[in-house]
């Protein structure tokens, strides 16, 4: 894709959508009781991540580097985290053999059925994915901006799972 985007000349900037994964994937929750803060300038330890946390901070390195190298284009990252908005088709919430969508959890909880638990037992961190979508068109409007920020989208709730 980078190399594509090179060829277009018209872009100028990119916008890419990682997670809070990135910003608090330890799977080593005594590292994450030490630092329990979760902001835009957190790095999650390489040490104790899952492929997933580790994929999303490769990616946004991979992008604000070629934005970086590029000089004619820059790139912004969107850390959302649990982005839950309306399901516009059945699939959107139908559990999987290999991860389930949080629509897919909401749906046993409110069924109540039995449920996994989050990764870690963290609580859920919503955030309408609407919202997340207006981040995104923001930070295509928006000059003046560091290069390379990244922007972390929360509703600024966190919903213990077991209430």
């Amino acid at each position: 894709w980078v190399s594509r985007h090179e060829q277009a000349e018209t872009v100028s900037r990119v916008i890419y959508t990682s997670s809070v994964a990135s910003l608090a994937g330890d799977s080593d929750l005594e590292s994450f009781r030490a630092r329990p803060v979760i902001c835009e300038e957190r790095q999650s330890g390489l040490e104790h991540l899952n492929g997933y946390s580790l994929g999303k901070i490769r990616s946004e390195n991979l992008f604000v580097e070629a934005a970086a190298a590029s000089g004619r284009w820059d790139a912004f990252v969107v850390n959302p985290t649990d982005n839950l908005g309306p399901v516009l088709a059945a699939h959107h919430a139908e559990e999987r053999a290999a991860w389930t969508p949080w629509q897919a959890m909401v749906a046993r909880i409110l069924a109540g059925r039995e449920f996994p638990q989050t990764f870690q037992y963290r609580p859920l961190w919503v955030v309408d994915v609407r919202d997340t979508a207006a981040a995104h068109l923001r930070l295509l409007e928006c000059d003046g901006m560091r290069a390379g920020s990244r922007f972390l989208a929360f509703s600024g709730e966190s919903i213990c799972v077991e209430d």
